[in-house]
């Protein structure tokens, strides 16, 4: 795989996760905004309920600068994902309260809502990424952007070498033939 695919493959998946990433906290927070208030933010403490919203899609932003949670993310299968996410959702949420009391607006916000807003985006989070390397690994695999390769081996490794290609997992190729130099195997 030459630079150019592995920059296009990292930026698909770092800058795809983001936003996904923001528009499920976006997404989470106004829910437990409602879930809380009945609205999305009574008018005195809009501003207030904004801001807040902005600090988490901040710490959202930091973390994935700063941690590169999304570090093999095709390879993680349902539960290290699951384990991935939660961690990424309490440091998020982590952040957030530290900067509400190094602010002193700690005492002017609800704390179901982080409780509430957690959860929901832990779910949103959880759904939208397994959906998203769904559809990295079927339909962008088959798109025009995805690179075609053709395996070249002999007898000897092409067991080893089809168990590394699978176990790889990778979307931004599509296995368009396979030969074996040493054998005919036509049709196999």
């Amino acid at each position: 795989m030459d630079m150019q695919q592995f920059t296009r493959k990292n930026l698909i998946e770092t800058y795809g996760l983001l936003l996904i990433d923001i528009v499920c906290i976006i997404i989470s927070y106004m829910l437990a905004l409602y879930l809380r208030f009945g609205t999305v933010g009574e008018q005195y403490a809009r501003n207030f309920h904004y801001t807040i919203g902005l600090y988490l899609i901040l710490a959202c932003t930091l973390y994935n600068l700063f941690v590169n949670a999304n570090n093999n993310f095709i390879q993680r299968g349902y539960y290290v994902e699951f384990i991935a996410i939660t961690k990424y959702i309490i440091v998020s949420v982590l952040m957030v309260i530290a900067v509400l009391y190094l602010t002193k607006e700690g005492q002017n916000f609800s704390r179901i809502v982080i409780a509430y807003f957690g959860i929901i985006d832990l779910v949103f989070t959880y759904i939208s990424h397994i959906l998203f390397k769904k559809y990295l690994l079927i339909f962008y695999r088959k798109g025009n952007n995805s690179s075609k390769v053709m395996i070249i081996t002999d007898s000897n490794h092409a067991k080893t070498v089809m168990e590394n290609v699978l176990h790889d997992k990778a979307w931004n190729y599509e296995i368009t033939a396979i030969t074996v130099m040493d054998e005919n195997k036509v049709g196999e």
